[in-house]
């Protein structure tokens, strides 16, 4: 809780990868909320969802704790997310914390730097995102106002896949991860525009050019961003 407050509105829970992947994306997304939002809260934690793939349920059970007893102490805000999965696993474990994206509070805002080169790119759902059709057109609304012109993928919003991150498939067959990730990379030759940083940082590992789209509204896009790669 920011100092001088006792309680929060909201709290930000933008995920473990998300500042893994780039820690101002953290940092930035956090700066606009308290501009918005006074008193809103920061909770830097995993959601649970790799011991959730895992099937291991005593650390499952423990992340879940913390993060409600952590909510409680924060006066049971609303969280605002960045990342689709950690938002489905609340949904499922954690139902009594409502949420929201931040995405929906930078469209209205409308704090983004319009890029000049209009470049054609594609949007990139994460699976996470299959049934939050508002997110869905949030983020191509961000897009689009950012100044990109949008070519739809063969796959796409209710049909998205995986980018071959979920379930923790690089750890128990590396070689499909490889065949899943080439087999999306050659649906287009376009740049991707995504909102899931592990989307992000296994497309960028793999050579394709890809954005964040906090990269874009954010204005913190460059192109050493591309070459992230993946511990």
């Amino acid at each position: 809780i920011p100092i001088g407050y006792n309680s929060s509105k909201y709290f930000f829970f933008p995920g473990c990868q998300l500042g893994a992947s780039d820690p101002r994306l953290v940092v930035e997304s956090y700066k606009f909320l308290k501009e918005l939002f006074h008193d809103t809260a920061l909770m830097l934690s995993c959601c649970g969802a790799p011991a959730d793939w895992a099937g291991n349920e005593p650390v499952h059970q423990k992340v879940i704790d913390k993060i409600k007893a952590d909510w409680i102490k924060l006066g049971k805000p609303v969280a605002i997310f960045a990342c689709p999965m950690c938002k489905q696993m609340f949904q499922k474990y954690l139902p009594e914390i409502k949420g929201k994206f931040i995405y929906k509070f930078i469209e209205e805002k409308g704090i983004i730097p319009e890029n000049s080169k209009k470049i054609t790119v594609s949007v990139f759902d994460p699976c996470a995102s299959r049934y939050e059709t508002e997110l869905q057109n949030t983020i191509r609304s961000l897009t689009e106002k950012a100044g990109f012109i949008i070519e739809a993928l063969p796959m796409e919003k209710n049909m998205a896949e995986c980018c071959s991150y979920g379930g923790q498939v690089s750890v128990a067959h590396p070689p499909y991860v490889e065949y899943i990730v080439q087999k999306h990379v050659s649906k287009s030759n376009l740049p991707f525009i995504t909102y899931c940083s592990n989307c992000r940082d296994i497309f960028a590992k793999s050579g394709k050019k890809t954005w964040h789209i906090l990269d874009l509204v954010l204005g913190l896009e460059n192109e050493n961003h591309f070459q992230a790669t993946v511990s």
